[in-house]
């Protein structure tokens, strides 16, 4: 790993332990006793609960909500901890019974800087509006055709929906 992401790390890191001392991460995710579960409650235990009616599904999916929340925290800083830790193996290695291997992060291009991206985004973001017009028309009964500045029936996207889903917030 390079000099950069190795600061890139230790700066996340950093930031992340000021935020939170390993001491009050134990006490504030692995311990909480102001909630109704405690980190290590599986998902298993919430639908056993869920299935003797000992809880609604409405709470079990917000509990499930609240622990993914707390996992996915000590995950990010037990991960900036790791890689580190994995600066001291080679790049493919064993270790406690599991098999690890070092990759360097990906790379990603930003082209909003180039002038015939933009007017060839514009004209696609263009394209997009007038076919999403068409759409809601269509939806709406009206068969009547929109035709483009340049003469041409504009067709319809292909649409697909996702799922529903449940918004859930804790409240304190």
């Amino acid at each position: 790993m390079g000099a950069s992401n190795r600061e890139f790390l230790e700066q996340r890191e950093n930031a992340m332990l000021d935020e939170l001392s390993v001491q009050e991460l134990r006490d504030s995710v692995l311990v909480e006793e102001n909630k109704n579960y405690t980190f290590t409650e599986n998902y298993q235990s919430v639908f056993a609960k869920i299935e003797n009616g000992m809880i609604t599904a409405l709470e079990g999916y917000g509990i499930i909500r609240e622990i993914e929340k707390d996992f996915k925290k000590t995950k990010e800083i037990v991960s900036c901890l790791a890689l580190e830790e994995a600066e001291l193996h080679p790049k493919d290695f064993v270790f406690a019974g599991f098999k690890f291997e070092k990759r360097n992060g990906r790379a990603t291009y930003n082209f909003k800087n180039i002038k015939s991206w933009n007017e060839t985004k514009s004209k696609l973001k263009q394209i997009e509006d007038l076919s999403k017009q068409a759409f809601s028309n269509y939806k709406k009964g009206n068969k009547a055709e929109i035709i483009d500045e340049n003469g041409e029936v504009v067709q319809l996207p292909k649409v697909t929906y996702s799922s529903d889903v449940l918004v859930v917030k804790k409240l304190d």
